[in-house]
């Protein structure tokens, strides 16, 4: 029985791409191809759907990036094989996305001929990594960020979140628009995560943030 895809991408060629490489290589249906964050809600629970192939920089509102996209994903099907494809080159939140389990990443381009080999390993539950990516994962710690990542891993979901949105330029008050919550509990949850990582200011902060994520 063949495996049934749902795609999000909300770059028609990349989309295009990804569904001729599926068909060509006799991966799998495309049951449904989505390019917003609430269409993917929605194929999922209205499909069948065996392995999800999605662009991790598709815009998420309120997001600076599409890890509370996946994070939300595998929370609600914690079985389903996931493939990201990404231009992306913020490794630290690769990196936490590969800690989910059963995902793969490759790079956009020419990693895009690993598909094939991508869908076969997380079909079989396990991680994959593009040569790209790797490369890239790489040289980052061969600069010494992991240092830095390291210490990350001591902040709750929502102080990575906060610090995220920080580091995209917005104020606290806009981070508090952007995740519905107060400004205080903006402002508490960043002082946190400074205490958390031993920075005294903000420009330690965003320093160190740059380097883990």
């Amino acid at each position: 029985m063949k495996k049934k895809i749902i795609i999000a991408d909300d770059h028609p060629v990349v989309m295009l791409g990804a569904r001729m490489l599926i068909e060509n290589a006799g991966l799998g249906e495309v049951v449904a191809e989505v390019t917003t964050p609430a269409e993917l809600h929605e194929a999922l629970a209205s499909h069948e759907c065996d392995l999800l192939i999605a662009d991790l920089s598709m815009p998420v509102p309120g997001m600076v990036d599409g890890y509370g996209m996946i994070a939300g994903v595998r929370h609600r099907y914690p079985q389903l094989p996931i493939l990201l494809m990404t231009s992306m080159a913020n490794i630290g939140i690769l990196e936490r996305l590969l800690v989910l389990g059963n995902i793969g990443v490759v790079g956009k381009g020419a990693d895009m001929d690993e598909l094939p080999s991508a869908v076969h390993a997380v079909n079989r539950g396990s991680t994959y990594v593009s040569r790209e990516i790797r490369a890239r994962r790489e040289g980052m710690h061969e600069a010494g960020a992991t240092a830095a990542h390291g210490s990350l891993d001591l902040l709750s979901p929502k102080e990575m979140e906060v610090v995220r949105l920080l580091l995209s330029g917005l104020s606290v008050t806009q981070v508090a628009e952007a995740l519905h919550r107060s400004k205080a509990t903006i402002s508490r949850q960043k002082h946190s995560a400074m205490k958390k990582l031993a920075v005294r200011n903000d420009v330690e902060l965003y320093e160190i943030a740059r380097a883990g994520l």
